[in-house]
């Protein structure tokens, strides 16, 4: 766990999400499509886990845990790591809900096999008549068999391609 200083605001670095440190002070996160409920949502899983640690302030019984579970919609393994986000930070921004999956645009690859895939795309799209998926994928397995690099997926190639027709919209 790191600390990182902003401003007068200390976060705390844990499971890839920031918190606010216990005991400091939070504001409600802006009226954005989303935040509101959200926010709700955090403030709901809180409420629930400080009432579920007061009644039982020794050992949790795990009748009442799938009770709460149930209420919150969560399973008993979730509800038993939001309890513990919750004794760590105490805070309604530690029990957020997260997405689940990869941030977009999140990058698995290698970095010979993107810079494969970025030249091989460049290369065949100056070619005319523009050349189909089929034939920039077998370009691009071609050159990664090459350069005994495993071959990338072919949704991950098209991905690649509309990130680069994307570029060339926004340029144009």
């Amino acid at each position: 766990m790191s600390l990182i200083r902003r401003g007068a605001i200390h976060l705390r670095r844990g499971l890839g999400r920031c918190f606010l440190e216990k005991g400091m002070e939070h504001d409600r996160p802006d009226d954005q499509t989303g935040a509101v409920a959200t926010w709700a949502e955090g403030q709901r899983r809180h409420q629930s886990i400080r009432e579920l640690l007061k009644r039982h302030r020794g050992r949790l019984t795990n009748c009442d845990v799938s009770d709460v579970a149930r209420e919150l919609g969560v399973s008993r393994a979730t509800l038993y790591r939001l309890i513990n986000l919750y004794r760590r930070f105490g805070t309604v921004e530690a029990l957020l809900p997260r997405r689940a999956g990869r941030r977009r645009g999140t990058r698995v690859l290698s970095g010979e096999i993107e810079i494969t895939i970025r030249t091989t795309i460049q290369e065949i799209r100056l070619a005319r008549p523009q050349p189909t998926l089929t034939h920039v994928v077998e370009r691009v397995h071609a050159r990664c068999l090459e350069r005994n690099l495993p071959r990338p997926h072919r949704r991950t190639i098209q991905a690649r391609l509309a990130t680069v027709d994307q570029r060339e919209r926004d340029e144009g």
